[in-house]
Formats: structure tokens, C-alpha cells, sequence
């Protein structure tokens, strides 16, 4: 398992830091992240039909192509978790496994992510730690909600019906967002 999440992160790592202006250029862009949006929403509701998948072996080959799915998941409107989830579902491994490999191998990642970017993001807490422990508190716990909430949609094999939230953002960027 390390190997894969080693694979896995290194892959991303190389799609993020080489793309990083790019990346960043695309969350200036409402339009851009809308059709982000209806892309995962488009792979979201394609994985209605590999729900019922019972390969729990994950393989060189998931890991590689878990690597530059989660280093797509980059751009701003393409959901992580989503298609993270849905290229292993599509590889034909069960929703457990899709759902827990998706995560550990979101660790590493979310880590680099995070400490190249706490210089930028350092000098808002100077001085204000309540507003630290506040803020690290909050996305605890929408975070843990988040994921059970996850977990259960996944087991209930309904995960294709996080498309229409997406969709609807979508369409509600489109038609709001200039």
C-alpha cells in the first residue's frame, strides 16, 4: 500500500508544482470552474454502473493512473474525492476499497500542498491563535462530516448523486457568475 501511495503522490506532486501558475491562473476563471464542475458531474454519473465492482487488489497500474487522475484533480471544479473514487470504481475495485484508497492517498498530497503553502497563508494568523484553533476546529469537523457523509452515500452505492450538486453549481455559475 505505501508503494502505491508513493507512486500515487509522486505522480501529483509532478502535475502540481509543473502546473502550479496554470492552476492557480484557472481559479480567476468562473466559467473555467463550471464546466469543471459539469465534467465531474459527467464522471460522477457514469460510475451508476461499476457500483457493483468486487476487486479489494489494488496494482501498479491503479496507482499510476490514481496519480494523474488526483494530479487532474487540480483544477478548480474538479472534485478530488470524486474522481479519485471513480477511477478506481472504474478500474473495477469495490466501493470500500475505492473509497479508502482515494483517501490515504490523499494525505501525502494534501500535506505538500499544505506546507508550500503555509508561507503564503502564515502572516493571517499572526498574532490571532484563537482565529487558528477556530478555523483548525471548523474544518475538522465539516471535514469529518464530510467524509462520512462520504462513506455512507458510497455504501448505499448512490455516490453518482454528488453529480447533481455539481451540475447545479454549475449551471447556477453559468448563469449567475460573469
Amino acid at each position: 500500500m505505501v508503494y502505491y501511495v508513493l507512486i500515487v503522490t509522486v505522480i501529483t506532486g509532478v502535475i502540481g508544482v509543473g502546473g502550479k501558475k496554470f492552476f492557480e491562473t484557472l481559479f480567476t476563471n468562473p466559467k473555467a470552474i463550471a464546466f469543471a464542475w459539469i465534467f465531474t458531474a459527467i464522471v460522477l454519473f457514469l460510475t451508476k454502473k461499476f457500483m457493483g465492482a468486487q476487486r479489494k487488489v489494488l496494482n501498479p497500474k491503479d496507482a499510476l493512473i490514481l496519480g494523474f487522475a488526483q494530479g487532474f484533480a487540480i483544477v478548480p471544479g474538479i472534485s478530488r474525492s470524486g474522481i479519485t473514487i471513480s477511477t478506481l470504481l472504474f478500474r473495477k475495485l469495490d466501493r470500500e476499497t475505492a473509497f479508502k484508497f482515494s483517501f490515504i492517498a490523499s494525505l501525502p498530497v494534501i500535506m505538500g500542498a499544505a506546507l508550500l503553502e503555509a508561507k503564503e497563508i502564515g502572516f493571517a494568523f499572526q498574532g490571532k491563535p484563537l482565529s487558528l484553533v477556530v478555523g483548525f476546529l471548523s474544518s475538522l469537523i465539516a471535514g469529518l462530516f464530510a467524509l462520512w457523509l462520504l462513506q455512507w452515500v458510497i455504501k448505499k452505492a448512490k455516490f453518482y448523486y454528488f453529480g447533481f450538486y455539481c451540475l447545479i453549481a454549475a449551471i447556477l455559475t453559468l448563469l449567475f457568475v460573469k
